[in-house]
């Protein structure tokens, strides 16, 4: 009986190292988790700015091509056609 003490002993040191493993990377797990949600948070924030940003060069062109036409309405009108 006394060769299964230190078997005895040995598994439980085992049990518990591999229990304080698992604890760690349980919370190494959480810890990334948390990140990758906040990396996907940014990720969906900047594409929201960006597709805004294309939004309003795409107004301030169109913008832009109406002022281009008046303009050319207007010098059309004050250069003699000849």
């Amino acid at each position: 009986m006394t060769n299964q003490q230190p078997a005895d002993i040995s598994i439980e040191a085992l049990d518990r190292r591999l229990t304080e493993r698992l604890d760690r990377l349980s919370e190494s797990v959480e810890i990334l988790t948390d990140q990758v949600g906040r990396m996907t948070e940014g990720i969906t924030k900047l594409g929201n700015l960006v597709t805004l940003g294309f939004q309003d060069l795409k107004r301030q062109s169109e913008k832009r091509d109406e002022q281009i036409d008046r303009l050319l309405s207007l010098l059309e009108r004050l250069i003699p056609q000849g």
